[in-house]
């Protein structure tokens, strides 16, 4: 076997699929954890902050978390993490800026 195969058998070897576990979640994504928490990776601001509503920035889109006592517990550029009762997530135009139709229902307007 000649050196450069037997480094690349060696390199092979030490790769473990824990190791790409990261590269699972990259930009434009979200992990649910129950319901109880959320990690949005991708985003680039929040657009909306409230308790029931958090709406963020993701690109071309708008991603809003839905739900009772959200708050967002980490803000950093590997991801975002929103925790409480979460109802539901739902993506919409970048330039709603948190008018999805979900929230003119809560307001009485649709």
């Amino acid at each position: 076997m000649a050196k450069n195969e037997q480094r690349s058998a060696k390199n092979n070897k030490k790769e473990h699929p824990s190791w790409r576990e990261n590269d699972l979640f990259c930009a434009d994504s979200i992990l649910l954890r129950g319901e109880g928490s959320a990690v949005l990776y991708g985003c680039g601001r929040i657009l909306f902050y409230g308790r029931e509503r958090i709406c963020f920035s993701m690109g071309r889109r708008a991603v809003s978390v839905f739900g009772e006592e959200l708050r967002c517990t980490v803000f950093s550029p590997a991801g975002v993490t929103v925790e409480g009762k979460i109802a539901g997530i739902l993506y919409c135009d970048a330039a709603c800026a948190g008018s999805c139709p979900l929230v003119c229902r809560e307001e009485g307007e649709g």
